[in-house]
């Protein structure tokens, strides 16, 4: 079942009908799916699954709480309502969208819904965009500190290997068991030798093609300024 993002809340069934009916008319809807519910509405987390809410008329008491709920849950939000209605009540939500049921109200209400989505879209791939970011630079960094300890992590491994055949050619007899540990440490050292040689050599080919691009960047340059 697809999960709509659309949540329209009301008590007026000729409302829900409209707005469901404008919203399947246009094929340029950002939302394919709305879900229409009452101000009954159970627990407030449900709203937690929706990205953009419409409010229409609903019974006395009904419009605060159910506003106090959808910004607990970060969920945009917009009233169309009578003109001047609850005044008090939006100046404690300022952040919600108000459209008065006059004239083209359901043409207003598309065009506000798809700008809020379109602008919720964009914010939610530039905090995608902060993340990859963000994930770049911490990778960037571990890999700067691997190739600052990799001299020391090599130098370790062949003190490793080093002592494990000075213990296997050690004149004290050693047990075969403890020989074959012996030779399971040696070999194992020897395995990340050969890793931290290869990504040395890795290292090495990705600076010298950092270089090589620098340079043909600055020749780029100096041939498009005259005089550099």
């Amino acid at each position: 079942m697809q999960q709509s993002n659309v949540l329209v809340l009301t008590d007026d069934p000729a409302f829900a009908h409209a707005v469901a009916a404008r919203w399947r008319s246009d094929h340029r809807s950002p939302a394919r799916a709305i879900t229409q519910v009452s101000s009954d509405v159970g627990e407030a987390a449900m709203f937690e699954d929706y990205r953009f809410a419409i409010l229409g008329p609903v019974r006395d008491g009904a419009l605060e709480p159910l506003l106090r709920g959808l910004e607990s849950a970060g969920v945009e939000a917009c009233v169309c309502g009578e003109p001047n209605d609850k005044d008090s009540l939006f100046q404690m939500h300022p952040r919600v969208l108000r459209i008065q049921l006059q004239d083209d109200w359901l043409e207003t209400l598309m065009l506000v819904s798809k700008e809020v989505l379109r602008r919720l879209d964009a914010d939610a791939r530039a905090r995608q965009a902060e993340h990859a970011a963000a994930t770049r630079g911490t990778e960037a960094t571990l890999g700067r500190y691997m190739l600052e300890m990799s001299h020391i992590v090599s130098d370790t491994l062949t003190s490793l290997v080093g002592n494990a055949d000075l213990l296997l050619l050690a004149a004290e007899p050693v047990s075969k068991q403890g020989c074959e540990q012996i030779r399971t440490i040696r070999a194992m050292g020897l395995r990340l030798s050969q890793i931290m040689e290869r990504f040395s050599s890795l290292a090495n080919e990705i600076g010298a093609v950092e270089k090589q691009s620098q340079g043909e960047t600055a020749e780029a340059v100096s041939a498009r300024i005259p005089g550099l």
